[in-house]
């Protein structure tokens, strides 16, 4: 998949969900046009920088993977209105998830969190950046 994913430039949306993918190819970064990226109910262990580079996506599904840390990176993804990482191994957020403006919709339940604690995290973005600030 890594190898071939590139060509799909003019990509828009992408759903992957339950394929036992275990990583995320940094080859994903040739697809700037892509608007959503669904990636749920897969083995995922981390969040390459290589992600960043989507700058048009809206929409990031990272449900039910293992997921145990989310990458500073994130923050340049500006365009990102919804964020999935419910059902991971997170136990932290971090601080730059604020610099995400344009985000209306982050869902953490089902992550051992403690910063910001379960009960911020659960209310949503908004929450969250009052806790930060």
């Amino acid at each position: 998949m890594a190898i071939y994913i590139a060509l799909l430039t003019n990509l828009n949306s992408l759903y992957l969900n339950s394929n036992q993918l275990t990583y995320i190819p940094d080859s994903i970064s040739q697809l700037t046009n892509l608007n959503e990226l669904c990636l749920s109910g897969n083995q995922i262990t981390y969040i390459p920088d290589s992600v960043s580079k989507l700058i048009n996506l809206n929409k990031l599904d990272l449900r039910f993977n293992e997921l145990s840390s989310i990458p500073d990176s994130i923050s340049k993804l500006t365009n990102l209105n919804s964020l999935y990482l419910n059902s991971n191994q997170l136990s932290s957020i971090p601080y730059s998830i604020i610099q995400l403006t344009n985000l209306n919709e982050l869902y953490l339940s089902g992550n051992p969190l403690d910063k910001p604690p379960i009960a911020i995290a659960v209310e949503g973005i908004y929450a969250i950046r009052e806790y930060f600030q």
